[in-house]
């Protein structure tokens, strides 16, 4: 019996996965050129950054596992799995850092009352 890795139409659901991969990638580039023209001061600039940044990794990271499933390279497979999981963790607690900085700037911004 053929497994997944082996079958001779694994270059259908390889060739898939991996355009998902590229398109999730350019959405998250195309975030942060979004990103790059946000004002000045804007307190969420890092965190669309830090999100587009996710996307951009996670994308490349299931197209490089998906050349590695098309090609027969575990190792190609390796690294896309090791950075797709790297960066979701790093970019999430960097994006929990970031919200939750967020969160206590509007609780103290509600808790101030005007100078008169």
């Amino acid at each position: 019996m053929e497994s997944i890795v082996d079958a001779s139409w694994r270059i259908y659901p390889a060739a898939i996965l991996g355009g998902m991969g590229v398109v999730v990638g350019v959405f998250g580039a195309r975030r942060i050129a979004r990103m790059g023209r946000a004002p000045n001061g804007d307190r969420e600039k890092p965190a669309i950054y830090a999100s587009g940044l996710r996307l951009f990794f996670i994308g490349f990271a299931l197209a490089g596992l998906a050349a590695g499933w098309i090609l027969h390279q575990p190792v190609l497979v390796a690294i896309g799995l090791a950075v797709g999981g790297a960066e979701i963790l790093e970019t999430s607690v960097v994006l929990w850092t970031l919200r939750s900085r967020e969160r206590s700037f509007a609780r103290e911004a509600g808790s101030r009352t005007p100078d008169r």
